[in-house]
């Protein structure tokens, strides 16, 4: 019985500690986005893009092409898998059938127990749809660092979306 008890401990400690393994860092140069879709009805419409990279990678960026809004966070550093590591939440909700849609996008990081999130809000007129405020056309994959890549569209406006290092002259011309 107590090999048993041994054999049941070590299977849960091994569970574990492979449970505890994520998927294996991008390549040098690249960082991984996965796209999720966590609610989508005719009220309410909420989509996370989760974003893994290298240490090299210190922020996310995302800017609407027409200028209005956007912003950048610092990714947060997970010592344990040595990645680094940020989310992107668009969220747009009708409270009734006559109202403005309500619409908040965050850019948000965490690490150790701290949390930093950038969020930006808006109203969109009451005739649009839910569904099609924010269209995203990327998919989950391996994207390069330092290069801007236009994500999809928030009610129909380019979003534009890049990882990678500071650029500090760039930042000041703004």
């Amino acid at each position: 019985m107590d090999s048993m008890k041994t054999k049941g401990v070590a299977i849960i400690i091994l569970s574990m500690a492979l449970s505890s393994i994520g998927a294996p860092l991008p390549p040098n140069g690249f960082y991984r986005l996965t796209v999720e879709e966590v609610v989508n009805t005719s009220h309410s419409r909420v989509l996370n893009l989760r974003i893994e990279a290298r240490p090299t990678a210190e922020m996310m960026e995302m800017r609407f092409l027409e200028g209005n809004g956007g912003g950048s966070c610092i990714l947060s550093g997970n010592p344990k898998s040595k990645i680094r590591e940020g989310k992107v939440v668009f969220v747009a909700m009708r409270t009734d059938r006559d109202s403005s849609v309500a619409t908040t996008t965050v850019l948000q990081s965490g690490s150790g127990g701290s949390h930093a999130s950038l969020p930006a809000s808006y109203d969109s007129p009451s005739d649009v749809e839910v569904g099609k405020i924010f269209s995203l056309s990327v998919t989950n994959g391996l994207y390069d660092l330092n290069r801007p890549l236009v994500i999809g569209t928030r009610n129909g406006e380019p979003i534009r979306f890049v990882v990678g290092r500071w650029n500090w002259e760039q930042a000041r011309a703004r």
